[in-house]
């Protein structure tokens, strides 16, 4: 098994990313996508994913003992995201993340790529959008209650949060939230992740008068599912100081979840509610997962490379743990740098930031994408400010952040063809 893996490995570094409009084919079967958006090519051919010279080995390290007639099953992961791909529905990925996003972008060209018209579910959102942060395919509005978000230190909730580290306090009993969303939902059903004191209860209801109540019962993070739900959707708090978490609206058709926060750090995990976070990624069963992480590690002031190490194997330890079947693939951060007086600066912890990721990513095997390797083949940070692909501190534009969610599709396409 481990010659055979080395040997396809071996197959997809000596790889160069097909051009724009065409994906890498292996010769013997048709490629899982002929050609897709111009977007691919605003900025030159896309690169595709660095694939750690360990990866193999690492992957092996992480097997058990697997039969001869199993030789492929380090890579059923990727062979279950090849095939709904091919279909075009059921793909369920979640992507975690800071301000790169936060916005949406990045996320929403992966859902406009991987599924056909609009299929597909709205997967997990926050409870409320804090400001600057946003759903493309949702927007929720709230009455009485307090956004909270785990970006922060000092919210005295430390350890509290749950997956994606947002959640509302209810600043009066009958506190609600309206979730409106413009896609054609079928057969929808929105589960909660809800906190506060037993007896405490909770309420949705649906455009089509459905109605779910739920009442605590152990004081911590639970979950309960409303089916066959139409938007706008309301949700209510009866009581006073209770809390909702995660939102996961879901279909049967797949889903892009969106967790970015502003100025999040890979240490942000440390502030969450490991059995709230452990307990959705077990429900939602996500068959790929996107880490995002390095910006602002790099912008912090007090970086240091083995607690960035050590922070990010813990997060994708825990990850892998508690969703066994899926896929991780770390997103390496586009160019962190800043334009002075018209002269652009790169932050100098930049560079130790892509280093540890490519560390971290040989040590587990996993898949990286670089998006600063990507932006070079639009001459860099400046040529994508040019471009009008970047803004001229650490962020792309919305355009950037739709090229971009382009280039890892077909890294991913490319990837997917070989196996």
């Amino acid at each position: 098994m481990f010659r055979k893996l080395q040997m396809l490995l071996a197959s997809v570094l000596a790889l160069s990313v097909a051009g724009c409009g065409t994906a890498v084919s292996s010769g013997g079967s048709e490629p899982l996508l002929a050609n897709y958006d111009a977007d691919c090519c605003v900025a030159g051919e896309p690169k595709g994913f660095v694939i750690p010279k360990g990866m193999a080995e690492s992957r092996q390290k992480r097997a058990d003992v697997v039969a001869e007639e199993e030789e492929l099953e380090e890579f059923s992961g990727f062979l279950n995201i090849s095939r709904k791909i091919r279909d075009k529905h059921g793909l369920r990925i979640s992507v975690i993340g800071d301000s790169h996003i936060a916005a949406d972008f990045f996320t929403d060209k992966l859902r406009k790529l991987s599924f056909a018209d609009n299929s597909y579910g709205v997967g997990g959102v926050f409870p409320l959008q804090p400001k600057y942060h946003q759903n493309v395919v949702i927007t929720s509005q709230g009455n009485g209650f307090e956004v909270i978000s785990s970006r922060f230190s000092d919210t005295g909730y430390n350890g509290e949060f749950p997956a994606g580290g947002v959640m509302a306090r209810a600043e009066k009993n009958g506190a609600s939230i309206v979730y409106r969303s413009s896609l054609p939902l079928k057969d929808m059903q929105a589960t909660f992740w809800v906190k506060g004191k037993p007896g405490d209860s909770f309420t949705v209801t649906g455009r089509n008068c459905g109605k779910s109540s739920y009442s605590v019962k152990t004081g911590r993070w639970e979950h309960f599912t409303a089916s066959g739900m139409k938007f706008p959707v309301t949700f209510t708090a009866a009581n006073k100081d209770s809390f909702i978490g995660t939102v996961f609206v879901d279909t049967s058709s797949g889903y892009v979840d969106s967790f970015g926060i502003n100025g999040a750090q890979v240490n942000i995990f440390k502030r969450w509610n490991l059995e709230a976070f452990g307990d959705y990624l077990r429900f939602t069963k996500p068959d790929l997962v996107l880490l995002e992480y390095g910006a602002n590690d790099a912008l912090s002031g007090s970086f240091s490379e083995k607690g960035f190490e050590k922070d990010y194997l813990s997060a994708i330890d825990f990850i892998s743990s508690n969703a066994p079947g899926a896929e991780i693939i770390l997103m390496s951060p586009p160019t962190v740098a800043k334009f002075t007086q018209g002269i652009m600066k790169v932050y100098p912890e930049f560079d130790s930031i892509r280093k540890v990721i490519e560390k971290v990513a040989d040590e587990r095997g996993l898949l990286i994408f670089d998006m600063h390797d990507e932006m070079t083949r639009g001459g860099g940070k400046a040529g994508w400010v040019k471009l009008g692909l970047s803004k001229r501190d650490v962020h792309l534009t919305r355009d950037g952040y739709y090229t971009m969610g382009s280039y890892f599709y077909s890294a991913l396409i490319s990837f997917l063809n070989e196996i």
